[in-house]
């Protein structure tokens, strides 16, 4: 994945902005069930606050890696949890820095559960425990978005 200070530093507009995204994010599209980035969807981002709006049509290197993010996420998370996740996590540290790290993370995830150290495909995992994995680790997430919220969480689970 392409670190946040190697995205282009020009201004984009949506066709080109998606473009970005969608060859970023490529594993991301090969399955079947998997929904294309579209103007629409962007648009719907940026009216519903989860993204900047376009100046003058035109996007910017924050705007393309919130993009990201968010199309990286969304197969996981809801909109509403993704904008948490940016606004409460990802805001309370310098933008750029937070955006490196989670490209990293991504990297190193998908390196580790598709390939060996050779980089050659593996064959098998415990399915079981990746899908355990996925449903606690999605889990740790949403609690704690509800933490930085404030809202109110059983007292058995502080």
């Amino acid at each position: 994945m392409t670190k946040y200070e190697d995205l282009p530093s020009f201004d984009l507009y949506v066709d080109q902005l998606i473009q970005i995204v969608q060859e970023e994010l490529k594993p991301f599209f090969l399955l079947s069930n998997s929904q294309k980035l579209t103007t629409s969807m962007v648009n719907n981002y940026v009216k519903s606050n989860v993204m900047d709006k376009p100046i003058k049509k035109k996007y910017n290197k924050e705007q393309l890696s919130t993009l990201i993010l968010i199309t990286s996420l969304k197969s996981v998370f809801s909109i509403d949890e993704i904008d948490q996740f940016i606004k409460q996590i990802i805001n309370n540290e310098d933008f750029q820095n937070s955006y490196n790290k989670f490209c990293i993370s991504l990297e190193t995830s998908i390196k580790n559960l598709f390939l060996n150290n050779e980089y050659k495909v593996l064959q098998e995992k415990n399915s079981i425990d990746i899908i355990v994995n996925a449903v606690v680790s999605k889990l740790y997430i949403q609690l704690k978005l509800e933490l930085l919220k404030g809202d109110f969480i059983n007292e058995e689970f502080r």
